[in-house]
């Protein structure tokens, strides 16, 4: 049962009313037993009668205004409550407020005034009450916006997810920024709309939330244009579309239910207190002229004092006992339920609605209290239970620490060893034995200004804690105590160290290393380009290779030509030798003709040698053009050699026979010295003629070796020649693909500096979340 002091009529009178009460009717009893004054007896029923009509018509007016003042607070909670609110305890104030003005037409007849402004009353409840369901027809398709909003938000955050993936498997730097412009746009868009709807007052909510979906439009176009249509593309531009268009409809609907509740529904609500007020007025009024007539009233009774001294004396007798019981029992009952209160007992109950004299305002307060206590008691139980280290310091007091909850002791517990004292001494301590440079400290907590405040300490060296300091305020906003949550962040410090020394190194490490991998692609690119220059060069060296071979088997060709006509003029000397030897009878006779023939061996012996000069000449030319051939010319040098070789063996031979021949002229001319002599000479000349045409035959067999491995090496040369070409084009390959590659490795040095910027920003993060 709940205790309180029920709102009856005889408890919403005052302790000073009952009193002049008791008095009055004492007098009263003096004149009725006095003198017997029965008239004045019915003036003063009547008075009474008049004066309790006149209090229930106050006492009406009172609540009449009390449940018009909840009826409107109820409203403007349930408008201003963000949270899902239920409508029902206004709809229940406005239907008391509609019962009690349906009442009040029948309470508050007599009073031409009083009747029509109560009809006014009933016909504006009754609008108010139409205007508030419509005010929550409008909330509750806010509501159903809101939630088809954060559904529309979700599918296209799903499809912008999507999107970002594609774009990181198309590894294209621009799609991902574009990409990641759509999300940031649409998220920004999201904070807006959500602002605006949920809080009206919000200044250009609704025109960045549009301008946002626009951007994130535009930014998807950007990502259209860098990746390439597509089905899923075109969905998500009509999504956010549709979402630009829910967004301006729940606007809309916001901005109609913020101007009915501050246009009319305002305006009644301030009539309806201007009329609860009115008819609250005149009820005092009536009260006012009610005391006034009983003053004049007890005045008329005031002589029948003396009669009534016996019976006065005996009722008052009874009153008093009467008034002393009806004051200590509810004092002792109220003394008990707050000795309760201050033991901590909140298990007790007090009625909501108490009478209006001395002993109810008690139990109202004390109600009113009891909530209280219950809020700070829950609050004290949340403190600490929750799982938050939390600490309160009095900055009153040296900003000694008053209070530990259970979770900032399990932490302690854990760092122990470094704590300056036991952890069941730290109550009682101040903040400052936790801190090696306190002053600091003390000048940021003494100064509210600077709070909140946050901070990463280090404990003994060793362990890391994670600050967050705010001031608390009392009722009247005077700094009462300092609150200090924190947190052990050893192990995230740790990390972040650890982050910034190996990953940040090796990112740093990793950009050197392709910075250098670029000089050096640079180099083999320079070296490809140089190596072409060089084929260039050296096919056109083996091209003007193979144009003197093919001169030296042309000239070889030639002098093969000049051996074998060499050849058949020896053939036709030794034949005529021959011809000598058996015609020695006949020397004489032919001494002349042999004359001439030792001229024409002569002619001969100088054409040979200057064949053998030309043909040592040529094979000196092939001897250098094979030097110059390098590899692919070495058999040919070794052939022009021996060519060589071959003439200097017919520049000798042929100034043999110019000597044989000068010999035979001598002969001639001497000829008188004997047939025997001479035909010895002949035999000689034979002898020497077979062995010019054998080494004749040599050198035209060496001639036909030198022309066909010249020949050869002309072949030897063309391959040569195409093989270079290949190569040269090989070396072109190699080149696109040298600049491919330093394409590649600046593309990696960017990438890495990215990297690199993305690591420092998640470390300054981590840094900043310590």
């Amino acid at each position: 049962m709940a205790d309180g002091r029920s709102p009856r009529f005889i408890n919403n009178i005052g302790i000073s009313w009952k009193l002049s009460f008791m008095v009055a009717l004492l007098v009263g009893l003096f004149v009725v037993v006095a003198v017997g004054a029965h008239h004045s007896i019915d003036r003063v029923d009547a008075l009474f009668a008049t004066y309790r009509g006149a209090t229930g018509k106050q006492i009406f007016a009172h609540e009449l205004e009390e449940n018009t003042f909840a009826a409107r607070f109820s409203v403007a909670e349930y408008v201003a409550d963000l949270s899902d609110a239920k409508p029902q305890e206004a709809k229940a104030n406005i239907a008391r407020l509609q019962e009690q003005a349906t009442e009040a037409g029948a309470f508050l007849s007599g009073d031409a005034k009083d009747e029509e402004e109560v009809g006014l009353l009933q016909t504006k409840v009754a609008d108010y009450a139409r205007q508030f369901d419509a005010v929550v027809a409008l909330q509750s398709k806010r509501d159903t916006q809101l939630k088809e909003l954060a559904g529309q938000s979700g599918r296209i955050h799903g499809r912008i997810d999507l999107l970002i993936r594609e774009s990181q498997r198309l590894q294209s730097a621009n799609a991902m920024l574009h990409a990641a412009a759509v999300k940031e746009a649409s998220l920004l868009a999201e904070i807006a709309a959500m602002d605006f709807i949920t809080d009206p007052t919000t200044s250009g909510g609704r025109d960045r939330a549009i301008a946002q979906v626009a951007n994130a439009r535009v930014a998807l176009g950007r990502y259209r244009d860098t990746a390439g249509r597509s089905e899923r593309i075109t969905e998500l531009d009509r999504a956010l579309l549709t979402y630009q268009d829910h967004i301006a409809q729940a606007a809309e609907t916001v901005q109609l239910r913020t101007d009915l509740v501050n246009g009319p529904m305002q305006l009644l609500a301030g009539e309806l207190v201007s009329i609860a007020r009115s008819i609250d007025g005149r009820a005092d009024n009536l009260q006012l002229q009610v005391d006034a007539a009983s003053d004049g009233e007890m005045a008329q009774t005031r002589d029948l004092l003396f009669y009534l001294a016996v019976v006065a004396t005996i009722a008052a007798v009874l009153v008093g006992i009467y008034m002393v019981r009806s004051v200590t029992a509810p004092i002792g009952r109220l003394t008990q339920r707050m000795a309760a209160l201050a033991s901590g007992d909140t298990e007790f109950t007090i009625r909501n609605r108490n009478s209006r004299d001395e002993f109810g305002r008690m139990w109202s307060a004390l109600r009113s209290l009891l909530e209280t206590s219950k809020v700070a008691y829950l609050r004290a139980r949340m403190i600490e239970q929750i799982p938050l280290a939390v600490m309160v310091a009095d900055p009153d007091d040296d900003f000694k620490i008053t209070f530990m909850n259970e979770a900032t002791v399990q932490q302690l517990e854990k760092i122990s060893d470094l704590l300056p004292c036991p952890i069941d001494d730290i109550i009682g301590r101040s903040i400052d034995v936790f801190h090696t440079n306190p002053a600091h400290h003390r000048a940021i907590l003494s100064d509210p200004t600077r709070l909140p405040w946050k901070a990463t300490i280090n404990l003994g060296g060793r362990e890391y804690l994670n600050l967050n300091i705010s001031a608390v305020y009392s009722r009247n906003g005077h700094y009462v105590g300092t609150l200090l949550t924190w947190g052990i962040v050893t192990a995230q410090v740790s990390c972040t160290r650890s982050f910034e020394t190996n990953i940040k190194a090796t990112v740093e490490q990793i950009g050197t290393t392709f910075r250098g991998m670029h000089s050096q692609v640079r180099g083999i690119v320079e070296s490809v380009e140089a190596t072409q220059g060089q084929l260039n060069s050296g096919a056109a060296a083996v091209t003007e290779a193979s144009s003197n071979v093919q001169m030296v088997a042309s000239a070889a060709e030639q002098l093969a030509s000049s051996i074998t006509e060499i050849s058949e003029r020896l053939a036709r000397s030794t034949q005529r030798a021959s011809e000598a030897a058996t015609e020695t009878a006949s020397v004489a006779k032919r001494a002349q003709e042999l004359a001439t023939a030792s001229e024409r061996i002569t002619e001969v012996v100088e054409a040979i040698s200057e064949i053998a000069g030309k043909t040592n000449l040529l094979a000196l030319n092939a001897t250098i053009e094979a030097a110059s051939a390098g590899e692919a010319g070495k058999g040919f040098a070794v052939v022009a050699q021996e060519v060589k070789n071959l003439a200097a063996q017919t520049a000798r031979a042929t100034e043999e026979v110019a000597q044989q021949t000068e010999s035979i002229q001598a002969q001639v001319h001497v000829v008188v010295k004997g047939i025997t002599e001479v035909s010895q000479v002949i035999e000689e000349i034979r002898e020497t003629f077979v062995s010019v045409a054998a080494a004749a035959e040599e050198q035209q067999a060496a001639t036909h070796e030198i022309t066909v491995n010249a020949q050869h090496a002309a072949d030897g040369v063309g391959t040569a020649n195409s093989t270079i070409r290949e190569v040269e084009g090989l070396s072109t390959s190699n080149l696109d693909a040298a600049h491919l590659l330093i394409r590649a490795a600046e593309e990696l040095s960017q990438a890495n500096d990215n990297l690199s910027r993305g690591s420092s920003e998640f470390l300054d993060t981590m840094k900043k979340a310590l």
